[in-house]
């Protein structure tokens, strides 16, 4: 009796998420000034954020990349924000949006990582 072997797929593109991922990110920059500008109870958040570069820049003299992951999500959070205060989308709009936000920023970092440390890159022997 033959072994099933795995099926092979193809790995899926860091561009192709990278192109999936854009206009989430373009939205987020913009909604995300929207928010800073309309909620000034935002600028609080902006503040303490700014606090932890600040700390990194003196003691590590670099901003790491868990720095500004955490922006972008923020990012994503005042525009989920921003769905439902200017826009006046449905409430339902806000879950959605960042879900699917935080999940592609997360698959393109996660991506993006393999990718440099040659996880994706073939095997020499075709193993």
């Amino acid at each position: 009796m033959k072994s099933a072997a795995p099926i092979r797929r193809p790995p899926i593109g860091l561009l192709l998420l990278a192109l999936a991922y854009l206009p989430f990110f373009a939205w987020s920059l913009i909604g995300a000034g929207w928010t800073l500008r309309h909620h000034p109870f935002t600028l609080w958040f902006t503040g303490v954020w700014l606090l932890v570069v600040i700390h990194s820049l003196i003691f590590k003299r670099s901003i790491g990349g868990a720095t500004v992951m955490t922006a972008i999500a923020a990012c994503h959070l005042m525009t989920a924000f921003a769905l439902h205060t200017w826009l006046h989308l449905p409430i339902w709009t806000v879950p959605l949006f960042l879900i699917a936000s935080i999940a592609l920023l997360i698959a393109v970092r996660m991506r993006a990582a393999s990718a440099h440390i040659g996880l994706t890159k073939p095997r020499a022997g075709g193993q």
